[in-house]
């Protein structure tokens, strides 16, 4: 959700602060779904846990620049045996894409890491994770009420703009 993983790992006063907001924009977007306030705070606060935690397992920019960690094939097969929370097989099928025998998994560590996520926390944080997403991805596409807390955060907040250009 935030535009890069030193936005979760910062520990200044700045970055904490921001987190903070992003937060609150999060459960403001989550109750404009119909979550009550306290569960869209709660919520929130799940769906950060979880950015934060994939952020930590995420590649720093310094070891971004390094083309070999892009490049990283796997047959689906080794992939599945890879990650056994998660089925790539099935994946490519629910994408239309059964067709794929191999894939750049990038980098090996993250999905190590999300594979154990997968199984430690509960079924209910990630809908909420997902549900955010979507939300979040859809954003642009739907009432003013969504796009105005999209604006205010996004562009407002992390960027400085002053108005919302006109649809």
């Amino acid at each position: 959700g935030l535009p890069d993983r030193d936005y979760y790992t910062r520990t200044d006063e700045e970055s904490v602060a921001l987190r903070g907001k992003y937060m609150v924009h999060v459960a403001n977007m989550l109750k404009l779904l119909g979550e009550t306030e306290a569960a869209a705070k709660a919520d929130a606060e799940k769906i950060m846990a979880i950015e934060t935690r994939l952020a930590n397992m995420s590649l720093t920019n310094v070891e971004l620049r390094d083309p070999a960690a892009w490049y990283n094939i796997k047959t689906v097969d080794q992939a599945n045996q890879a990650t056994p929370n998660f089925n790539w097989t099935t994946y490519f099928k629910a994408m239309d894409q059964p067709q794929i025998a191999s894939f750049s998994i990038f980098p090996d560590k993250v999905f190590a890491e999300m594979n154990t996520t997968l199984t430690e926390l509960p079924i209910t944080d990630w809908q909420a994770y997902l549900r955010w997403h979507l939300v979040h991805q859809a954003a642009p596409y739907m009432s003013d009420d969504f796009i105005n807390e999209n604006f205010d955060f996004y562009s407002a907040t992390l960027s400085g703009v002053k108005e919302l250009r006109p649809r």
